[in-house]
């Protein structure tokens, strides 16, 4: 799973931490999907297939956006993006946050589910001389969510003991990619990344971890019938 070309896959459990994943939803281009193994362009996660989530260059999103609302269980949401020129590329700059309510069971008790996130992000997209181009990314977030669990426990009649914990998702990321011509149907990239993250899950698990990941392709034909990367 990839946002604009960055990891999103945790390795704390096979998948993805979407309380920590997010993006504004105006902001995506399109989503693609890989089907098949694919783990020599894109590592060894990539096992059955790769989802990449794109989103728009920064170009695209100019001006300001503003989203709000409120409810009875989805309290309050609100988002924010500003995008203009800068020199000789385009930026934006956004911001989201949302509190949900827990729900409540058939005797009215609290389902400790709630959940608060904000994060804020920025892009850059800069064309260069001779067909070039680089884009600057990054964001960062804070979370937290509440969830139930029955925790074995053998003096209870039907045992087990629900346990209300709190799930804390902390993290800051920034992605730079150059891409270039170099004629004859060649062109290269390069792309480096840095993501730090913080899982907090009461009482159970405490992960830190950072990652840094660098990435270069080569796309040339060798002859009139033949592509190699």
């Amino acid at each position: 799973m990839l946002l604009d070309g960055r990891a999103i896959y945790s390795p704390l459990f096979s998948g993805v931490i979407w309380e920590a994943e997010d993006t504004l939803l105006e902001d995506i281009d399109h989503i693609e999907v890989i089907r098949g193994p694919g783990a020599a362009m894109w590592g060894s996660n990539a096992v059955n297939g790769v989802i990449n989530i794109i989103t728009r260059k920064a170009r695209e999103t100019q001006g300001n956006l503003l989203i709000a609302g409120a409810g009875t269980e989805e309290r309050a949401f609100g988002a924010f993006r500003h995008g203009g020129k800068s020199a000789d590329g385009y930026y934006r700059v956004w911001g989201k946050a949302i509190t949900r309510d827990e729900s409540t069971n058939l005797a009215n008790q609290n389902g400790n589910d709630y959940s608060d996130a904000g994060r804020i992000g920025f892009r850059g997209d800069w064309p260069l001389n001779d067909g070039n181009s680089l884009m600057v990314s990054g964001a960062a977030y804070d979370s937290s969510s509440g969830d139930r669990w029955n925790i074995p426990d053998v003096t209870s009649a039907q045992g087990f003991t629900p346990s209300n914990i709190k799930q804390t998702n902390k993290g800051q990321n920034i992605l730079a990619r150059h891409e270039w011509q170099l004629g004859n149907s060649s062109e290269a990239s390069l792309q480096g990344y840095v993501d730090h993250s913080e899982f907090i899950l009461q009482n159970a698990i405490h992960e830190r971890r950072t990652t840094i990941d660098l990435d270069f392709q080569h796309r040339f034909s060798p002859g009139q019938r033949h592509d190699l990367i």
